[in-house]
């Protein structure tokens, strides 16, 4: 076995005053996201604090997109990016809520707020959706919807509404909808519903409205979505779909 011989390279200490930051791609997160009206709808997020000091709904959301973007996905993560005044400066954050804050606030949360947010999601999907459909029919000649229900098993006391699925584990399903590479639906559900969710609401409210009368659609499924009522959906609508059978 070769022996390590370390040798390090010569390197240059200095200190500033300037912010640095290593997330300065979120510059064009925060320019998309002004574009797209995203902080003005998030301004009329259904109000869930209770005290007004601290950070505002509002700051806690764009805080949460902004981890989530970065592929953090951990409470946690909050501190590390309060105590990043560059970042913040960036994102356009004067204040963020720590992990412990944001917990309890994300526990006040109801079905009320949970609308609020498909709502702005809907709102956001449809200022995106437009340009990537106008790419994929371009290139592919139509426009591919990928439905999708996954299962997440989870362990422990501190997931609230897993419920035991067939397979005696806890679980949630996660019922996402994709338009191309953008997801344009995500449906967090316990894990005693059926495979696919209440699949007609989120293709009628999530999906139908992005496409145009005459757009060409193709869905692109796994055999879970097997149903007739579904096919049918899709028939009456015009749309193509596909189904991939694994037995």
């Amino acid at each position: 076995m070769e022996r390590i011989h370390p040798n390090p390279p010569k390197l240059d200490m200095d200190f500033t005053d300037d912010g640095l930051t290593g997330c300065a791609g979120l510059a064009f997160l925060a320019h998309s996201a002004r574009r797209c009206g995203l902080f003005r709808q998030l301004s009329a997020f259904a109000p869930c604090k209770v005290r007004r000091r601290g950070a505002s709904d509002a700051e806690n959301l764009w805080s949460l997109v902004s981890l989530l973007a970065q592929g953090c996905g951990t409470l946690r993560d909050l501190d590390g990016l309060k105590s990043d005044t560059a970042t913040c400066g960036i994102l356009g954050l004067d204040r963020v809520s720590g992990s412990r804050r944001v917990g309890e606030w994300l526990h006040r949360m109801d079905a009320s707020h949970v609308s609020s947010l498909r709502r702005i999601s809907q709102v956001v999907a449809a200022q995106v959706a437009p340009t990537v459909m106008a790419h994929e029919v371009a290139t592919r000649g139509y426009v591919p919807v990928f439905l999708d229900g996954t299962a997440i098993e989870v362990d422990g006391d501190h997931f609230e509404g897993a419920i035991r699925s067939y397979g005696e584990r806890r679980q949630y399903w996660m019922h996402a909808a994709f338009v191309g590479r953008l997801q344009v639906s995500g449906r967090l559900e316990s894990g005693n519903r059926d495979s696919v969710g209440d699949w007609r609401s989120q293709l009628s409210e999530d999906l139908a409205p992005l496409m145009g009368p005459d757009t060409p659609v193709w869905v692109l499924m796994d055999d879970a979505y097997y149903r007739g009522s579904l096919v049918q959906w899709l028939r009456d609508r015009g749309w193509d779909y596909s189904m991939s059978v694994t037995h």
